[in-house]
């Protein structure tokens, strides 16, 4: 051959393969053009991802149908005891609460009582917690009835002194 690179041509005997070098051309162009039109491709043509947060903060609800009232003490037959219960109270909360009682007597009583307090719930009587708290087990959403008693007795089963005798209760709801 005449040509001053005719020395690099090579027959496909000489390469050892059975195909011509058109052929390896032809499978590496088959591989390599994906790549290479991926590698090409704009920005905004490829899968991106994006996050989105919902969020929102729900607030403590709670509605309590408790109002400020008197109640009025009955004396029992054997004059030894004044008892009393509320209307009943309802409370409608998104959160589970405890109802805790403080009570206070008067300084003006005429003598001193032993003092309970009770509340009573749909399935009855409901003790106190040693939190010293009412457990209402209430339910979110979902209004719940109770009633608060007081009942006071004079300590030594004798008959109360006459006179004017007051208890406030104070009636504080508690997350649970």
């Amino acid at each position: 051959m005449g040509h001053k690179y005719s020395h690099l041509l090579l027959s496909c005997s000489e390469l050892g393969s059975a195909s011509p070098p058109s052929m390896n051309f032809k499978r590496i162009a088959a591989t390599a053009l994906p790549a290479l039109a991926f590698a090409l491709m704009p920005s905004a043509s490829l899968a991106t991802t994006s996050t989105t947060v919902f969020s929102a903060t729900v607030d403590q609800n709670c509605n309590f149908t408790a109002v400020d009232e008197a109640v009025a003490l009955t004396l029992n037959s054997d004059g030894d005891t004044l008892s009393g219960t509320t209307d009943t109270l309802t409370i409608q909360c998104n959160y589970g609460v405890e109802v805790d009682l403080a009570m206070t007597v008067s300084t003006d009583n005429p003598e001193e009582t032993t003092n309970t307090l009770t509340v009573t719930g749909g399935s009855g009587a409901i003790s106190a917690n040693s939190d010293g708290h009412y457990e209402l087990g209430n339910t979110s959403g979902v209004a719940t009835n109770f009633t608060l008693g007081l009942s006071a007795a004079q300590a030594s089963s004798q008959q109360l002194a006459p006179g004017d005798y007051e208890y406030t209760v104070v009636m504080t709801l508690v997350a649970v």
